[in-house]
């Protein structure tokens, strides 16, 4: 075996070299002495002592050629100023550089290589494990394979390779391959320039992509996917849940199996989807699937076109419907359903308040078959098409019941214009057939008749004047963490199960409320709008600061400060600020609305009705006057045609004429034996004609 005895300074080298144990010397020193020696001139040697400027080479084939060189191990090579070789083969071949390890290579100035074979070629680069390597300037590669190629790059771990300038990556099999990217765990991959993965089996694909947790996967531009499984696919998406997916352009899906299927869409909750462009999705199993749509709430389902859907399963299946509250459903094309469980299946139509249904075409419905509501605080229409309220109609009920009590006079002068016009007749009949003695009479209830008729005529034109008289929490906000909650907002509340608050200081509990301040209280409510507040079960209130009563049940209040104080009302004002309700279609059913057009047209109608009844009458009583005229005048000129034939035996002709009416009449008379008299008379006057015949007992004194 070889023995070291002694350490010698050869001339020929200008180094101190190792003498052989048979080498002569002029004494042989003590063991202790040698390792003494030996290693302190290591020590020296290998830190660079000022106090000793030599090179050192020990080993077979060991070279230090330059200043302050150290070469220890077989074939070790330290070829530059201040470099250290320590181990068989190693070799220092760069500036101040160290290499420790068999076939240990440090190139780079003041490079560290330490390991088999591990190298460190890049200006101040480190490389530390079996087969290290660090190739980069100020590059790092610590364990077993590890390489950190680029400049600036870092890598810590079996097989880890950080490629990319600036790139770090830390972990077994951890790949950092692009310029500024990190990668942190087993086999995670960074490939994208300014890339991030964290996390077993980690890996962001692309430029500025960031993936956090166990097999999260942002491939796309400037994606970010978060939580075990997280994937991330398209550009500029985000992906934040165990298993969530974001596969749209700008997409978002936030929670454990979340997914943003589309183009700027949007999922937030547990197995929320959001499958159509620019649709969002928020609540557990929330699903917005048309394009534009929105769900919010759990189990909410927005399927139609640009649908709108909140409150826990909501439905808005038709395109361009809305449906809000819980389990409000939207079936049809342009509908709106407002309130728990309201529901419209037809096209254009709104149905409010809780268990309201609309199942025809363009209607609005505040209640349902068995369940009505009143609707207060409504102005006065002004417009064909604009709702009235009970002023208004008050107002035409007094009308109509003036024009019922006119009916009545009218008829009543008919009656009475008719007996008189018969009585007078039956009076000239009488009267002819005793005319000697009784056309002064007739004469006489002729003026009756006509002083009744002009009565009639006056009772007629005052009935006329009548119609012409008359689950999740965002930004500082609360959950009771009870199933299917969420509130979004600084100090937003969801209080219980299945309640979705949104907005600064919004407060649910089992209800809905959006808006700051907001606050559905009741029972299964909804209030929408900022200090919305909905008190009273099953209550509505939609608009800033519309408010439901905390004893007004099923009670709906539309718009900004409406009150809504009594149950099963609709209330879309307050008192001193009411409001118009316009645009109402003409009624159909006894519980519709009824608008302004049609309370006109009605009125139309019953004036024209009643003017009809009056043209009717006035014919009535004209004929009749114009028939006892007639009749007074044919009884005047009877009993003159009587009177002229009145002698033994002859033929009288007789004229009258009364009111305008003239008569003309023809008579034979024959007196009896006995002393009476027979007479039969003809008389005509215009298109009447009248046969009369009499008999008679004259009487003297």
């Amino acid at each position: 075996m070889n023995k070291i005895h002694r350490i010698v300074w050869s001339a020929a080298r200008q180094s101190y070299i190792v003498a052989h144990e048979h080498s002569a010397s002029c004494g042989k020193p003590s063991s202790a002495k040698q390792v003494v020696v030996t290693l302190g001139l290591l020590a020296a040697t290998t830190f660079s002592s000022p106090l000793l400027a030599a090179n050192v080479q020990v080993g077979d084939g060991a070279m230090a050629t330059v200043q302050n060189s150290t070469a220890v191990g077989e074939g070790a090579q330290a070829q530059a100023v201040n470099s250290t070789a320590v181990g068989k083969t190693a070799n220092a071949a760069g500036e101040a550089s160290t290499a420790l390890g068999s076939g240990a290579n440090a190139t780079g100035q003041y490079s560290t290589a330490l390991g088999v074979i591990a190298e460190a070629t890049g200006q101040y680069s480190t490389a530390l494990g079996v087969q290290a390597n660090a190739a980069g300037v100020s590059s790092t590669a610590l364990g077993t394979f590890a390489k950190a190629t680029a400049d600036s790059s870092t890598a810590l771990g079996m097989s880890a390779n950080a490629e990319g300038v600036s790139s770090t990556a830390v972990g077994q099999g951890a790949q950092a391959i692009a310029e500024n990217s990190t990668a942190l765990g087993v086999s995670a991959t960074a490939n994208g320039f300014n890339s991030t993965a964290v996390g077993t089996s980690a890996k962001a694909t692309n430029q500025s992509s960031t993936a956090l947790g166990v097999s999260a996967n942002a491939a796309g531009l400037s994606s970010t996917a978060v939580g075990q499984g997280a994937q991330a696919i398209a550009n500029y998406s985000t992906a934040l849940g165990m298993g969530a997916k974001a596969e749209g352009v700008f997409s978002t899906a936030v929670g454990e199996a979340a997914q943003a299927i589309a183009n700027f869409s949007t999922a937030v909750g547990r197995g929320a989807q959001a499958t159509a462009e620019y649709s969002t999705a928020l609540g557990m199993s929330a699903n917005a699937a048309g394009f534009g749509s929105i769900a919010l709430g759990s189990d909410a389902n927005a399927a139609g076109l640009n649908s709108t859907v909140l409150g826990t399963g909501a439905q808005a299946t038709a395109d361009y419907s809305t449906a809000l509250g819980m389990w409000a459903n939207a079936a049809g094309l342009n509908s709106t359903a407002l309130g728990m469980r309201a529901l419209v299946s037809g096209i254009n139509s709104v149905a409010i308040g809780a268990y309201s249904v609309a199942d025809a075409a363009n209607v609005v419905s505040f209640g349902n078959a068995t369940q009505q509501r009143r609707l207060v605080n409504v102005a006065e229409g002004s417009d064909d098409n604009d709702a009235v309220n009970m002023k208004q109609f008050n107002a035409l009920k007094t009308q109509v019941d003036g024009l019922s009590a006119g009916g009545e006079v009218v008829d009543q002068v008919a009656r009475d214009a008719a007996l008189d016009a018969k009585n007078a007749a039956s009076a000239a009949d009488a009267k002819a057939s005793a005319a000697q003695t009784d056309a002064t009479s007739a004469q006489n209830n002729a003026g009756t008749a006509q002083s009744t008729a002009d009565r009639a005529e006056t009772k007629a034109d005052k009935a006329l004047g009548i119609l012409e008289e008359g689950t999740l929490r965002v930004a500082g906000a609360q959950s009771s963490g009870e199933r299917n909650s969420i509130a979004i907002g600084a100090d937003a509340k969801a209080d219980k199960a299945n309640s979705i608050a949104i907005g600064a200081g919004s407060y649910a509990k089992s209800s809905v409320a959006i808006g700051v301040n907001s606050a559905a209280s009741g029972t299964n409510t909804t209030a929408i709008g900022d200090e919305a507040k909905a008190r009273g079960e099953f209550a509505v209130a939609l608009g800033n600061n519309a408010e439901v009563k905390a004893n007004a049940k099923n009670a709906v209040a539309l718009g900004n400060g409406s009150v809504a104080t009594e149950s099963d009302t609709v209330s879309v004002g307050a008192a001193g600020a009411e409001r118009r309700v316009v645009n109402v279609a003409d009624a159909t059913s006894k519980t519709d609305a009824v608008n302004l057009g049609q309370l006109q047209q009605f009125t139309r109608e019953l004036g024209s009705q009643f003017d009809q009844r009056m043209d009717s009458l006035e014919d009535t009583i004209k004929s009749s006057q114009r028939e006892y005229r007639a009749g007074i005048s044919l009884a005047g000129a009877n009993a003159a045609a009587v009177t002229n034939a009145m002698q033994v035996q002859g033929v009288g002709v007789g004229l009258s004429s009364f009111a305008g009416h003239g008569a003309l009449a023809l008579a034979l008379g024959r007196r009896l034996e006995s002393g009476n008299s027979l007479s039969l008379s003809v008389g005509v006057s215009g298109s009447k004609t009248q046969v009369s015949g009499g008999f008679g007992v004259p009487l003297k004194w």
